[in-house]
């Protein structure tokens, strides 16, 4: 068994009907006998972008930091989050906790 890092992209196309959701299913068929792992970022980027999504599509949204001041207000919509959760135990994938301070990231990528 191999492990597996699935990151954002991938449960987007899963949960949204998109031109890439064929290739996302089959990559999950192709790893469904691996151990599956994401992070904590992937999750909360799902998270965000699905919430951009719904208030797009209800007409509520008309700018990024728009997007912010109705999380502030509203929260993400439970429905959406509870999406998320049972994709994820589903899919039985590990969320992984990062602990790197910025300073870290900043000199490992320069």
């Amino acid at each position: 068994m191999n492990e597996v890092f699935i990151d954002t992209n991938i449960f987007y196309n899963i949960l949204f009907e998109t031109s890439l959701t064929g290739k996302a299913k089959k990559l999950l068929e192709e790893y469904e006998e691996n151990k599956l792992y994401t992070s904590l970022t992937a999750v909360n980027e799902l998270l965000y972008i699905s919430t951009r999504k719904y208030y797009q599509a209800l007409g509520e949204l008309k700018g990024a930091y728009n997007l912010r001041k109705l999380i502030a207000s509203k929260g993400y919509p439970e429905f959406i989050a509870n999406g998320i959760r049972k994709l994820l135990e589903d899919l039985e994938v590990e969320v992984l906790i990062e602990n790197v301070e910025y300073q870290n990231m900043i000199e490992t990528a320069s």
